[in-house]
């Protein structure tokens, strides 16, 4: 299963920016113009100087040459509203839009854009390894892609219906089926009590950043929409995805 190590300032990063509430823009579609100024914003040089330098430090070598691939795919973050069950709430919030790089000896990496309130893309984070574009790879045509992060499980969600594409900790398998209500009633049942709010958030395990078991520890909803929210300090959370 794939985890994620936060930086301390990472942690403070995330439990400012979980009292903001999600972004403005997070239940928007969208647009092949979007892709367009996610990917543009990827490529500037200094974003790439700062995939060079993380790849570098991950592997404790120096930093290669780098390239911004093509394969811009929007990521979907489970939502809070969906598995309170609020009325026609969807299952994902845009989180962000992965543009996968890979440096000249073989390492790949994830650029995180998204989008600020005034509309414009920029470079929210950097993550190893390019999970969301193979992932992308394996969804059917007109799916999203939808991320469970508490237990690192991705799916295609096409209209009613969802697929699991890696199950991560979720206890089901690749290519399992299931519809949205029945997604509903499952996540319900595990992250109803985790939300803001709850006694658990009030623990100080907000973010998942308290008390935890290993890798497979399941991370409460307070926390989701915090990428969505980190466009205008870019590179303040650094996130290293070991595979």
């Amino acid at each position: 299963m794939n985890t994620r190590n936060l930086t301390a300032a990472a942690v403070l990063s995330v439990v400012v920016l979980l009292a903001a509430g999600p972004s403005a823009h997070a239940d928007e579609a969208v647009s092949a113009a979007d892709l367009q100024a996610a990917r543009a914003a990827a490529t500037e040089q200094s974003t790439v100087d700062a995939v060079a330098d993380f790849l570098g430090d991950l592997r404790g070598k120096g930093a290669a040459t780098v390239a911004v691939r093509d394969g811009v795919v929007p990521v979907y973050t489970l939502s809070p509203e969906f598995v309170s069950g609020a009325r026609d709430a969807q299952p994902g919030k845009l989180a962000y839009v992965a543009v996968p790089a890979s440096s000249s000896d073989g390492q790949t990496s994830t650029i995180q854009t998204v989008r600020g309130a005034d509309g414009r893309w920029s470079v929210a984070n950097l993550a190893s390894g390019d999970q969301e574009s193979t992932l992308a790879a394996k969804l059917p045509a007109g799916a999203t892609l939808l991320h469970e992060p508490q237990v690192n499980a991705w799916y295609a969600q096409k209209g009613t219906r969802l697929t699991v594409l890696d199950a991560g900790g979720s206890g089901r398998r690749a290519g399992e089926r299931l519809t949205v209500a029945e997604y509903q009633r499952a996540v319900a049942k595990a992250y109803g009590g985790k939300q803001s709010g709850s006694a658990y958030a009030a623990q100080g395990l907000a973010g998942g950043f308290g008390p935890q078991s290993g890798e497979d520890s399941v991370l409460p909803l307070v926390g989701l929409g915090a990428l969505a929210l980190l466009g205008s300090a870019a590179f303040a959370l650094r996130v290293a995805r070991r595979d």
